[in-house]
């Protein structure tokens, strides 16, 4: 598992990503951002590397704005301004509000592509 809250602490920027090696898994951003922030064992307990957790909002600049800069993208992705295509996700709940623990299970309510609303 990556050492997130070493890179926080040191202000480098990172991103975080859905594809997983050698195995076919469905794209899905906050189940990449749940594993970030809670660093759950397969034991459904255990937390690996504590101090390796890092916030929600850390998390979720991981998979946008901070992941279209690793990129070489931020001029037209990541963020909601003008200029920038604004492609995004409607989430059902907010994750700033809820439970870190349920992050990986906002259901999407759908996404606006090319300015078009998409229902999920």
């Amino acid at each position: 598992m990556a050492r997130l809250g070493s890179l926080e602490r040191e202000g480098a920027t990172f991103a975080l990503h859905s594809d997983y090696s050698l195995v076919l898994v469905p794209l899905h951003p906050l189940t990449a951002a749940w594993v970030a922030v809670n660093r759950i064992a397969h034991d459904g307990k255990t937390v690996l590397a504590p101090g390796e957790r890092i916030g929600v909002e850390r998390a979720l600049r991981a998979i946008t704005i901070d992941a279209a800069y690793v990129l070489g993208a931020e001029q037209t992705l990541g963020s909601l301004e003008p200029g920038t295509f604004a492609d995004f996700a409607i989430l059902e709940s907010d994750p700033f509000e809820g439970d870190p623990i349920a992050l990986k299970d906002i259901k999407i309510w759908g996404t606006v592509l090319g300015g078009s609303l998409q229902p999920a």
